[in-house]
């Protein structure tokens, strides 16, 4: 099984396990790198599940909120249209997979990394221990 973890965001962080091992880190700058981002899943092999960041904000919608809902939109079309699994996660389910996901990520050889990519990492990890 595959797991693509998506952090969304004005840089939308993206990681990939393939049977419970790292094979990808990106980042895409968002709204200009949108389609970019589309054809990366659009890429990862089946059987995969998209495991998206569900980010619901309080008060005033600002550019970047609207930006982010966007594109949760955007994964859940995704999935849809491939047949695919899409889970959201809430923030906090990340938060007990982050040290792994830094550790992975520092083990895969990547010097340079973001919070973006250890987040999105930390939510394909939760999502593969869950099974799904």
């Amino acid at each position: 099984m595959n797991y693509v973890g998506i952090d969304p965001g004005q840089t939308t962080g993206v990681a990939v396990l393939r049977s419970s091992v790292l094979a990808d880190v990106d980042a895409f700058r968002m709204p200009d790198e949108l389609e970019e981002f589309v054809l990366y899943l659009g890429a990862v092999p089946d059987p995969v599940t998209y495991v998206v960041e569900d980010w619901v904000g309080s008060g005033a919608l600002d550019r970047h909120a609207k930006l982010t809902i966007e594109i949760i939109g955007a994964v859940k079309a995704e999935a849809a249209r491939r047949d695919v699994d899409c889970i959201a996660q809430q923030p906090q389910a990340r938060i007990h997979k982050e040290d792994e996901a830094r550790r992975l990520i520092r083990e895969s050889g990547l010097v340079h990394f973001m919070s973006h990519h250890v987040s999105a990492l930390a939510h394909a990890l939760r999502a593969a221990k869950k099974g799904g």
